[in-house]
């Protein structure tokens, strides 16, 4: 069977073309038959969508707002504690190490989360794949810290918040990564090369 997005030979078992990632449960040209045509069959696990279904999800609207919301807020933290490393109050005095720690943790959120919010804006195919990248980023960088913090014996308050944090950046990479590969908007709206 052949892809209807792509025109791409996809497997009987596939539900996504290999070549273009669109669904193969909606509508799929299984053949072609002696005319060259293409015979078209629908599978009804996946509700059909036309070219005016899909018009409806495309475009930054819904949940892509609180997306592009939380990477703005999560760019201008992380690039402020990224700044405060060379001009804050933070004092590394001999522990080199956790310099060296801070400065490419936060660097790397920092630029990638910028590259993230230029792919959510040109609309580019990468962005779900990057957007999930920064997500897991952010999770590994937030319990990183919380297993550093912890071994200089900070306790009480300060090691809750850290211990929060750590929480968070994994439910939130849990929820908004299968929402960057579930959603009919994402597919839909990220289409350019």
């Amino acid at each position: 069977m052949f892809c209807k997005n792509c025109g791409k030979e996809v497997s009987q078992e596939a539900n996504f073309c290999k070549n273009c990632g669109d669904s193969t449960k909606e509508l799929i040209v299984e053949s072609l038959n002696s005319t060259n045509k293409s015979v078209v069959s629908e599978k009804k696990l996946v509700p059909e969508l036309t070219e005016d279904g899909i018009s409806k999800y495309r475009g930054i609207h819904g949940w892509l707002i609180v997306v592009v919301l939380g990477l703005f807020i999560t760019t201008g933290y992380v690039g402020f504690q990224f700044l405060d490393i060379f001009f804050g109050s933070v004092q590394y005095g001999e522990n080199t190490g956790l310099f060296v720690y801070d400065f490419l943790s936060m660097g790397s959120v920092t630029v990638l989360s910028i590259y993230v919010i230029y792919l959510f804006f040109t609309k580019k195919r990468k962005f779900p794949k990057y957007y999930i990248s920064l997500l897991i980023l952010l999770m590994v960088v937030n319990i990183i810290t919380l297993i550093v913090v912890s071994s200089y014996s900070v306790t009480g308050s300060d090691l809750a918040e850290y211990s929060n944090n750590a929480g968070r950046a994994t439910v939130q990479a849990i929820v908004w990564g299968l929402y960057a590969t579930k959603s009919r908007r994402v597919k839909a709206t990220f289409v350019e090369n």
